[in-house]
């Protein structure tokens, strides 16, 4: 919310006192690189946003948030880098109630390319 609002440093600080409670929540390391990059303090920004990944590999968000930040840096190889990285990892569908509820594994819900899952 405060992100949203363009408080930056209150959401930083925000972030930091969740990250302190649980370091490992992807989502508050995410966000808070987000707020950095606002505030165009980016190499902090690729930092928090680094950890988002290495807690969750297939954090979609992070991969697109670093490269939004190399890019911004004008280091385009490694926004290149980034979006290749993110771009290669399998797409996987939510979980359905329906889908769950009939025993099927999430792995069998993968897709690759435009295809969609046929429910």
């Amino acid at each position: 919310a405060l992100n949203a609002l363009g408080l930056y440093q209150a959401a930083i600080e925000s972030f930091d006192q969740a990250i302190l409670l649980q370091p490992a929540f992807p989502e508050a390391h995410h966000s808070r690189g987000v707020a950095l990059y606002k505030l165009r303090r980016f190499q902090a920004a690729l930092d928090s946003l680094d950890q988002a990944i290495e807690i969750k590999p297939d954090y979609a968000e992070a991969y697109s948030g670093l490269a939004n930040t190399y890019n911004a840096e004008r280091k385009f190889d490694q926004a290149a880098a980034a979006s290749a990285s993110n771009a290669a990892r399998p797409k996987i569908a939510p979980c359905s109630r329906m889908v769950c509820e009939s025993g099927k594994s999430q792995s069998t819900l993968r897709l690759t390319g435009s295809r969609k899952l046929n429910t």
